[in-house]
């Protein structure tokens, strides 16, 4: 849940750098969220899960082995409730199934023999009844033609970039039905790179344009948005000051943006864009060493990603835009596993991604991966369906007014609930509320002063309110 702040420009302009405090506090606790671990193909030799459906489809690709000649190739996959649906081989290069829609056509990119391409990479797309086709493109011929879809939305458009190193025709919606496309516009004289899409048509990539800063050209996120005429319109998202570079990967139907800001020497942020409102950081894994990289976002805000944890490539979610580890949040069914990284999140919260089980190693010694589905536990959700939200709570005023901010909780049904405060610092700051509560609306206030009853300094503050095994995560500023 986000909260908007003070809509004053003054006051919104000192809260925007009081947020970035929040980069030092990492989760207290898990908030009692915990996930049940799907393999979701059984090929010995590996593979990963990169997209999941709302209707619980997962995609990805697996190596296999033929037992005729004992070779290897990778091939993609669509797997639901236990079952492949589908496997897809288009030669012996396999990137992928990127995305999958509700009733189950997956897109992705693989090998592809024919004219022109003849060997290069090229987007394809799997109807539900398992046909193949190919995205077409008449005018590459010469220096490599390659197609990269990543993404499809409800009414089946396909995001891809497509390049060569002979003619960059950059970012297009393709609509595999009819092979119709649409460019995407440019921000600058190099190609886009498209790589979310939203149901409602926003569409989030990234793209180099020159900058009076440098003499090189940078990359910068961008947000297509439908222009009401058939076409788009591109935005520059553009850097907060102190970086050199952004991209986007992920937008949701109301043109919220999630993606990275980087730098030359490794550091790299997960960074939220909501139209009209400047971008902001949200807090890491690990602190003292920002390296994330959001994958994928749903409509509620959740966000997952890799962030690098101690040199190792940790499977992260956001939750409330707080990070969490997602191999600390398995019940039993995810014993020996390791989580490295998640690719995919779907309206009901699942999770598509890769997993390392413990003693499972390749002929190098090495960890392998496997295709792996997360699902929340308890979720009321049939496949396809979105949770029912049980827990809700606001905070207002937001920034705390004079006489503090007030809770708004509501309970579906009677719990024991607890309402805490945290600094930054990860700090218990102050108990608000703990005890039993019926069914229904309930009110909570902070005044602003910690368990000692002193005022608390200027800053953000994190409240958690707890009922049952469910949680709401808020963010309340305080402005001395």
């Amino acid at each position: 849940m986000r909260i908007l702040l003070d809509s004053d420009a003054l006051n919104f302009m000192r809260l925007l750098c009081l947020a970035t405090l929040a980069l030092l506090v990492a989760p207290a606790a898990s908030a009692q969220l915990a996930y049940t671990l799907h393999r979701t193909h059984a090929s010995p030799l590996g593979g990963r899960a990169y997209s999941v459906s709302d209707a619980g489809h997962v995609g990805g690709k697996v190596t296999v082995e033929d037992p005729a000649t004992s070779e290897t190739t990778d091939i993609g996959f669509v797997w639901k409730s236990s079952t492949v649906l589908h496997e897809i081989d288009l030669g012996g290069d396999f990137a992928g199934v990127f995305g999958i829609t509700r009733d189950g056509m997956a897109v992705g990119v693989g090998e592809e023999p024919a004219e022109p391409y003849d060997g290069n990479l090229a987007a394809f797309a799997v109807a539900p009844n398992g046909s193949v086709s190919v995205l077409p493109l008449p005018g590459i011929t010469t220096g490599s033609p390659r197609t990269r879809a990543a993404a499809v939305n409800a009414d089946g458009l396909v995001a891809v970039t497509a390049m060569s190193a002979g003619d960059q025709t950059g970012a297009k919606l393709w609509d595999p039905v009819t092979d119709a496309t649409v460019d995407l516009p440019w921000l600058d004289a190099y190609p886009p790179v498209v790589i979310g899409l939203s149901d409602s048509g926003y569409a989030a990539g990234s793209a180099f344009v020159a900058t009076t800063t440098s003499p090189f050209a940078a990359n910068r996120a961008v947000r297509w948005a439908p222009d009401g005429a058939g076409g788009y319109t591109a935005e520059n998202l553009g850097v907060l000051p102190g970086w050199e570079g952004s991209y986007a990967i992920a937008v949701d139907d109301d043109g919220v943006v999630f993606g990275a800001m980087t730098r030359t020497f490794g550091q790299t942020f997960v960074v939220l864009w909501e139209p009209g409102v400047p971008a902001r950081y949200l807090p890491m894994l690990q602190p003292s060493r920002p390296d994330c990289t959001p994958r994928a976002s749903n409509n509620d805000g959740v966000l997952v990603g890799v962030c690098e944890v101690n040199e190792q490539d940790v499977a992260t979610v956001w939750i409330d835009e707080l990070p969490y580890r997602l191999d600390a949040l398995l019940d039993a069914t995810g014993q020996g596993w390791t989580l490295t990284a998640a690719w995919d999140v779907n309206a009901s919260g699942w999770i598509a991604g890769i997993g390392q089980l413990d003693g499972e190693v390749d002929a190098d010694g090495d960890p392998i991966d496997f295709p792996v589905l997360l699902r929340p536990v308890g979720s009321v959700a049939s496949e396809g369906g979105a949770p029912a939200t049980r827990l809700q709570a606001t905070a207002a005023p937001n920034p705390l007014g004079p006489s503090g901010t007030r809770l708004s909780v509501t309970l579906a049904a009677s719990a024991d609930v607890r309402a805490e405060v945290y600094d930054v610092q990860g700090r218990l700051v102050r108990v608000l509320a703990e005890g039993l509560r019926l069914a229904g609306p309930h009110t909570m206030a902070w005044d602003g002063l910690d368990r000692r009853g002193q005022a608390v300094a200027a800053g953000v503050y994190v409240v958690r309110v707890w009922a049952g095994s469910e949680s709401v995560t808020l963010r309340v500023a305080v402005v001395r």
